[in-house]
């Protein structure tokens, strides 16, 4: 009895915890089907792995939302400034590296590779990816689209609203407010529905009643049913995208998310098998392998010219990417997050030692 107390996933344990390394799982599951769907040929398909991309667009939504949450609990508010300064030193430094690197490999290589990356260059130095057309850097079109949610989202939920009734309220209006421009070209308005379906989920459970009847996912037997659903849904969601289109789809399958993500948040199997150290070095490893992705396939490539598409190809990519992105991860991406904190340490003794001044840093983990 004892032990199936400590092993349950209560509210309190949820608010307490600043880190899920299942979520990590999750994030290793996205950047692979990515790296499938762009690498693996035709006979990787059945695994629908474009959609990859909309997990990553839920994840985002709700970490971002519940470290905010936190915050204002904890602090009566929220601060911009240190929330866009933990996003810059957490995003820009190693995405600027990696453009640099893409840009001297591709015009080594020249050709058409290297017109259509001088045209695209100012959308990717602007982080107006998802407008650029052909170009080698493409697939980091989502950090486009997550950079603008980023500027607006916060100020609509704790600025505009506030308690969770309200911020379901702006959630809402701002759920309509895109459906006006679903089908506008250079917007893509659905994935930001997404990513704003990750975040209501963030709100739901925050709320110790949302996460009440949320947290029924997480029970053991229903979690496993979850999990293989899921796994099923991945292989067969592809079938409906005649009959839905790329919009529908995407949000669909964002809902799935959406279903699965409370369901493996607690220390049930799909939880434990997620949070595994292989699911996790990959998923701490995936923001560089995605960013790299186009620099590494260039790299395998060049091994073996001769190499197509196929699962023997993607498998090196995974492998060597993982390597690259190791690489990254401990010598950008975690110094450059300690530089951000140390600058955000500085801000708030300011802030602290300022006459009236109240302190709106968070302290728990930048997920």
């Amino acid at each position: 009895m004892e032990i199936n107390k400590i092993r349950e996933f209560t509210y309190e344990r949820y608010r307490s915890n600043n880190f899920f390394p299942s979520l990590d799982g999750l994030r290793a599951i996205a950047v692979v089907l990515v790296l499938i769907v762009h690498y693996g040929g035709e006979g990787s398909q059945f695994l629908t792995g474009w959609l990859g991309v909309q997990m990553f667009f839920v994840l985002s939504g709700f970490l971002i939302t519940t470290l905010l949450l936190r915050e204002s609990d904890k602090y009566g508010g929220i601060s911009l400034k240190h929330f866009y300064l933990r996003r810059v030193f957490r995003i820009v430094p190693v995405y600027y590296l990696v453009l640099a690197f893409t840009v001297w490999q591709t015009w080594r290589l020249g050709g058409e590779s290297w017109d259509q990356l001088k045209v695209a260059l100012p959308y990717y130095l602007t982080f107006m990816n998802e407008q650029t057309g052909a170009a080698p850097w493409k697939p980091t079109w989502t950090l486009g689209i997550e950079w603008k949610f980023y500027l607006v989202w916060p100020l609509l939920a704790f600025f505009v609203a506030r308690g969770t009734l309200g911020r379901m309220l702006v959630a809402a209006i701002a759920a309509a407010f895109l459906c006006k421009f679903w089908a506008t070209p250079h917007i893509n308005a659905y994935h930001y529905s997404v990513l704003l379906m990750g975040s209501v989920l963030a709100i739901v459970m925050h709320d110790r009643r949302g996460f009440a009847v949320v947290s029924q996912l997480g029970r053991p037997w229903i979690s496993v049913a979850v999990f293989i659903g899921f796994l099923f849904f991945q292989t067969r969601v592809g079938d409906f995208k005649k009959a839905l289109g790329d919009a529908s789809l995407a949000n669909l399958y964002g809902l799935a998310v959406v279903i699965l993500l409370p369901a493996v948040l607690g220390p049930n199997l799909p939880g434990r098998i997620l949070a595994s150290k292989p699911m996790v070095f990959i998923g701490e490893r995936s923001y560089s392998m995605y960013l790299t992705q186009v620099v590494v396939s260039q790299m395998v490539t060049g091994f073996a010219p001769w190499r197509e598409h196929g699962w023997a190809y993607v498998a090196q990519i995974v492998v060597l990417s993982m390597v690259v992105s190791d690489a990254m991860l401990r010598y950008v991406e975690k110094p450059a997050k300690r530089v951000g904190e140390h600058i955000g340490k500085n801000l708030r003794r300011e802030s602290v030692h300022r006459p009236g001044a109240v302190s709106a840093v968070a302290t728990t983990q930048d997920f």
